[in-house]
């Protein structure tokens, strides 16, 4: 069963993303819970993760950590840098996203 009705990432997998995370320089991220409504034209087929990386990272550890956290999950990924999102993009994405803490 999954964390989130309309996720496929399990309690199982969920170690594994972490550790990926870390290796990226992620503080803390959140998974998305997918758009129910296919005619929403923001509506993915992939998970979305937003997440909040340490001073210093880049554009290129977000680029490896889609990659790595795709392979993770088996399923296609969008990351999201939480900073760069507007505030009104960052408030809607996260209304039923559920937090993880890295540390």
């Amino acid at each position: 069963q999954g964390l989130m009705t309309s996720t496929t990432i399990t309690r199982e997998s969920v170690g594994q993303v972490i550790q990926t995370c870390r290796r990226y320089g992620v503080q803390r991220f959140w998974l998305v819970e997918k758009a129910r409504n296919g005619s929403d034209p923001h509506s993915l087929d992939k998970s979305e993760f937003v997440v909040e990386l340490a001073p210093g990272r880049s554009v290129l550890d977000l680029a490896g950590l889609e990659v790595d956290l795709a392979a993770d999950i088996n399923e296609d990924v969008a990351v999201y840098d939480f900073e760069s999102l507007p505030e009104q993009i960052r408030g809607g994405l996260l209304v039923n996203a559920e937090e993880f803490s890295v540390g």
